[in-house]
């Protein structure tokens, strides 16, 4: 269990590489795309005497390496993926309808009921964040380290967040090719009652 914890981020890596390319979805791929880029940058910036901080497999991002402490590769990779979420639910609650979607009773259920579950990702996604890298911090004994430690944590949290915020901003560009992501399904409750409503029979002719 706490390997599964403490190697996190790269299984999430793993998972939405694994997913993304299966299912043709561009929105696992491209946060898999922003892992990999915020990697780089967090080891660039750990061979700066500045953040090097103690050296132990609890800080490497995988298993049987022995790593650097600061900055955060964890919190720095946790904090980019759940932010990555909470933005998509955003922009997804905020979507903008139809032309007289409202005036349908049908439609506009399905349209509540995905505002509905916007707004349940985003108030679990935040409780989880905050949870996550709240014991993270205690974990790591951060505070132990004094100004480097709280200083470099800050780093890893404005990493993750501005990863975030340039993966939210790719994902409103219609050139990019991945506009409009729904990454677990919420605009699908969209879906026009009268098209998923028509009757469909198949009959059987002979030769």
């Amino acid at each position: 269990m706490f390997a599964t914890y403490n190697y996190l981020p790269v299984v999430l890596m793993t998972t939405l590489f694994t997913f993304g390319i299966g299912l043709g979805n561009t929105g696992m791929i491209s946060i898999f795309i922003g892992q990999v880029a915020l990697t780089i940058v967090v080891w660039l910036l750990r061979t700066l005497t500045f953040f090097q901080g103690g050296k132990s497999e609890f800080y490497s991002l995988v298993p049987n390496q022995r790593s650097r402490q600061y900055p955060s590769m964890w919190i720095t990779q946790i904090t980019f993926f759940m932010s990555c979420i909470l933005a998509n639910a955003a922009t997804l609650y905020q979507k903008s309808e139809a032309p007289r979607s409202g005036s349908d009773p049908a439609i506009a259920s399905k349209i509540y009921n995905r505002k509905s579950r916007c707004i349940m990702v985003i108030v679990m996604t935040s409780i989880f964040l905050l949870g996550m890298v709240g014991y993270r911090i205690y974990a790591e004994n951060i505070s132990g380290d004094g100004f480097i430690g709280w200083f470099a944590t800050l780093i890893a949290l404005a990493l993750g967040g501005a990863g975030a915020t340039l993966w939210w901003w790719a994902s409103t560009q219609p050139n990019i090719g991945v506009q409009n992501m729904d990454i677990f399904g919420i605009s699908q409750q969209l879906i026009q009652v009268r098209e998923t409503d028509v009757k469909t029979m198949c009959e059987l002719v002979p030769n």
